[in-house]
């Protein structure tokens, strides 16, 4: 599953933040929470904007439901394992 942690960024080697666009963020809470867009569009507006979020990250992965997440992943571990190519 996916951790969550509220530690300072300094405690880390790499960040890495997932990101998506609004409206398909907002799709995803609505189909997973069953709420409503201004119940869904709140909770966004309740978390750190996504510029924040890329600009303290090292890394990004986008889950757009375009671009291929597991071939980033895959990307992003090369970056970081370079020995195990």
């Amino acid at each position: 599953g996916v951790q969550t942690c509220a530690l300072p960024i300094s405690h880390f080697d790499k960040v890495v933040c997932v990101t998506a666009p609004v409206a398909v963020r907002l799709q995803r809470i609505m189909q997973r929470d069953h709420i409503s867009q201004e119940k869904a569009q709140q909770w966004i507006d309740a978390v750190m904007p996504q510029e924040e979020l890329i600009a303290r990250s090292d890394y990004e992965i986008v889950n757009d439901g375009v671009r291929d997440v597991e071939a980033q992943v895959v990307h992003l571990l090369d970056l970081l394992n370079p020995s195990d190519n």
